[in-house]
């Protein structure tokens, strides 16, 4: 591996170089990112009315009561704009107007007032008791009027909810990301065992700091029984709950802050596709040894060429062909780091530095590639989720298999044997039941990538209730939850692939190593999920190598405790 990085030297520092201009791009996005650290907190007019029938408490009261626990604006369509007693209601309350519908006339503005139907199926569009106004007569006013638009959320979490017929092509006023509790989420009070509004307060937090939400409308809450929660105090409790949850992960209750339309530099995107390019090609030469220089060099000039044209030509085909280049390639080079470490290590003593290090090197590997992939996905359409990368599953898939086939070249592959010869020794090393054997690893990495494929993104596997509290119990403890394929199975894996390959357990090794490997490429994937704030997946990512490193120590010592040191094994220090 250190010969082939050697022969490979001038490409790597053409990646790390063009990092640069990936670090130029986070810069840029990190400090839009820092500007939406305040959350408004609206209500509209008529859910307000609503839980003054329901309650039996004035609607002033109402008002009064949510604004002190944090609420700041109050929505109205013109019509409830146009009444006095509104207005007032309002500013005696303290509480700031919004507008849903109509032509905007400044400040914070939302397309529509009733979401429930579509929304709640996760469609695009919104409920309005009239036909909505021309698009360009709308977005000529919020332009003129210089009001933030909110995009709210849809369910599915793939997008904003618009009026029918509406895009926001070529739309250049500023806006920003809204989170309203659609009918299946207002009715997540006293769920999961909880007593109270617990799950709505975990929702709300996880919408602001997992998905970059700055508006949270809230809407009327719902029991069990369908019947509207209409105690002043329960959303009181709820709002204070989740203002001393948001204070530590460095958000509080404010104004908006608008996002303005930026755009990715063509300059910089085709430096980083140079990079990208780069890195892919050291990666191919692992695969498939690229002996002749001249090949190299006609790889690298073809991606040279392919980074200038599509930045230039397709931006944003570029960006998105470019961010799946980055989640493949560098989560594999980190696979291709491990697997050399696991053939190196085989009749040495398992130790745990170097556990540790093998595992912090894979990760920062693949930190390499995650900056590439913010930085490209940094425009306003990604951070606003008017844009989605939508090459996540595919990722994965990808590292899945090329993770498989290095690990077994390094592990399963004897140097001059021919593909039938390395069986039929993995068969003598495992002559007892090795068929047995064999349809058990297939059926195991069959069963574990089917579901690691479902549940990433927005898979079909939903979280058990156990589950979920044990998530809701993380976030209240860490703040930023780690994934769990990496803390809890990736790297407490590779600690099991390093102890088996010591003992020269090949097969074994192998299998453990692939499951080590779809950690790299769920780090990859925290970043490609570009909703949530690049530091905030900066700290998930950190805090889940923390916490997997601690587990898989705790693996490695177990093992060298119960499974003797191969005799002639070469002692290393810790």
């Amino acid at each position: 591996m250190k010969q082939h990085l050697h022969s490979y030297r001038l490409l790597l520092m053409v990646a790390a170089i063009c990092t640069l201009a990936a670090f130029w791009l986070l810069g840029a996005r990190i400090g839009v990112e820092q500007t939406q650290q305040q959350v408004d907190v609206v209500i509209s007019y008529e859910d307000t009315v609503r839980l003054a029938d329901a309650s039996g408490v004035p609607v002033q009261e109402w008002l009064t009561q949510l604004a002190g626990a944090g609420v700041r604006e109050l929505l109205v369509t013109p019509a409830e704009q146009a009444e006095p007693d509104i207005v007032r209601a309002a500013q005696d309350a303290g509480l700031t107007l919004a507008q849903v519908g109509g032509l905007a006339q400044g400040g914070t503005y939302f397309f529509a007032a009733q979401y429930d139907t579509l929304a709640a199926a996760g469609q695009t569009g919104v409920d309005t008791d009239t036909e909505p106004l021309p698009q360009a007569q709308v977005l000529d006013a919020l332009r003129e009027s210089g009001s933030t638009l909110v995009l709210i959320e849809d369910k599915n979490q793939t997008g904003c909810v618009l009026p029918d017929g509406y895009t926001l092509d070529g739309y250049t006023g500023g806006m920003v990301k809204g989170f309203w509790l659609n009918q299946t989420f207002r009715a997540r009070y006293q769920t999961l065992g909880y007593s109270g509004a617990e799950e709505i307060v975990n929702m709300l937090y996880r919408a602001v700091v997992d998905r970059g939400m700055t508006v949270l409308w809230l809407t009327p809450l719902t029991d069990a029984a369908g019947e509207t929660v209409a105690e002043p105090a329960v959303y009181t409790q709820l709002l204070q709950q989740l203002a001393q949850r948001l204070a530590p992960a460095g958000y509080r209750y404010g104004g908006l802050t608008a996002i303005e339309t930026r755009t990715v530099s063509p300059v910089l995107l085709a430096v980083c596709g140079i990079g990208v390019f780069a890195a892919a090609i050291v990666l191919l030469g692992i695969i498939v040894p690229l002996r002749a220089r001249w090949l190299r060099v006609l790889l690298f000039a073809l991606g040279c060429a392919e980074s200038a044209g599509g930045a230039f030509l397709a931006p944003e085909l570029q960006c998105t062909a470019l961010a799946l280049l980055a989640a493949i390639v560098f989560p594999c080079l980190a696979a291709a780091m491990l697997a050399v470490e696991l053939k190196e290590s085989a009749g040495t003593r398992p130790t745990v530095a170097r556990y540790a290090g093998m595992t912090a090197l894979g990760a920062a590997i693949t930190l390499w590639g995650c900056c590439y992939i913010g930085a490209i996905l940094s425009s306003s359409e990604y951070l606003l989720v008017l844009r989605l990368f939508r090459g996540v599953k595919l990722s994965q898939l990808a590292v899945y298999a090329v993770a498989m086939v290095l690990l077994a070249a390094a592990l399963l592959h004897t140097h001059g044997c021919t593909l039938r010869e390395d069986l039929e020794t993995l068969r003598r090393e495992n002559s007892r039941h090795w068929r047995r054997k064999l349809l058990c690893l297939v059926l195991i990495l069959a069963a574990v990538g089917t579901v690691y494929i479902l549940r990433t993104g927005d898979g079909m596997l939903s979280v058990s209730v156990g589950e979920q509290r044990v998530r809701n119990w993380l976030e209240r403890v860490l703040l930023f939850r780690p994934r769990t394929k990496e803390f809890l199975i990736a790297y407490p894996a590779i600690a099991a692939a390093y102890c088996c390959a010591t003992h020269r357990s090949r097969l074994t090794a192998w299998l453990f190593g692939v499951f080590g490997a779809i950690g790299f490429a769920s780090v990859a994937n925290t970043f490609c999920h570009i909703r949530a704030h690049f530091l905030v997946s900066l700290l998930r990512t950190g805090i889940g190598l923390v916490l997997g490193l601690v587990l898989g120590a705790i693996v490695l010592l177990i093992l060298r405790a119960c499974w003797p040191t191969p005799s002639g094994s070469t002692q290393t220090k810790e």
